[in-house]
């Protein structure tokens, strides 16, 4: 932590303190030399299978993606299911690395409380993950480790501004800045699943409407 370095990847090193007071510890210098941290929790979710044997087809992956991706991602993870010895083996493993999920939650959590710098990032290397669509996944885990929705929408916004040294360029909705923006049916600050309700994007100053985006899907 002392070392320069700018950020935190998956909440590496944390994860391996062996007491409360060590990782007290670690998150003050954390906030002391303002590292950014990225937990991306999501890889961990579809790498460890938590979300076997069904839960996966909720994710938004698998209701808006061309059927041919998911039928692709569905062979490959019976493939990968028998590799690892059978669904009780799976199961099996699922419930130990559950544990381990849920200590990153909580210190996430912590992070968190101690007003450290948080990154929402995706890392979509698994099956059923995408770039974009993952990120509300993350917004969904960081909302069950209690994360306010602010602070979340501020994680994927204003802090990266911050971390990529152009929050002169982005980050914020302001006059000169980089026309990039969700329009919404639905106020994501009440509750962070509206982050779906995508009436309308701005990119470089061209606006797409999302139900035309989904048609070309």
């Amino acid at each position: 932590i002392k070392s320069n370095f700018k950020s935190i990847e998956h909440l590496g090193g944390y994860t391996g303190l062996q007491n409360k007071e060590q990782l007290n510890q670690a998150i003050q210098l954390t906030k002391e030399y303002k590292i950014f941290n990225c937990p991306t929790l999501d890889w961990d979710i579809m790498a460890n299978d938590l979300q076997y044997p069904d839960a996966y087809k909720n994710r938004l992956t698998y209701q808006f993606l061309p059927s041919k991706f998911i039928q692709k991602w569905e062979d490959d993870y019976k493939v990968a299911i028998n590799k690892a010895g059978g669904p009780e083996k799976v199961i099996e493993s699922k419930n130990k690395n559950k544990l381990k999920f849920d200590a990153k939650l909580q210190i996430l959590k912590q992070l968190y409380d101690n007003e450290c710098l948080l990154l929402i990032g995706g890392d979509a290397g698994n099956s059923f993950q995408a770039d974009g669509f993952n990120i509300y996944e993350e917004m969904i885990n960081w909302s069950m480790a209690g994360i306010d929705n602010y602070t979340i929408l501020k994680s994927a916004t204003v802090t990266p501004s911050q971390f990529f040294n152009e929050t002169d360029k982005w980050g914020t909705i302001e006059l000169g800045k980089n026309a990039e923006v969700l329009i919404l049916d639905k106020n994501p600050l009440e509750d962070i699943k509206n982050i779906t309700t995508i009436q309308t994007t701005i990119v470089g100053g061209k606006i797409f409407k999302n139900k035309e985006l989904i048609k070309q899907l």
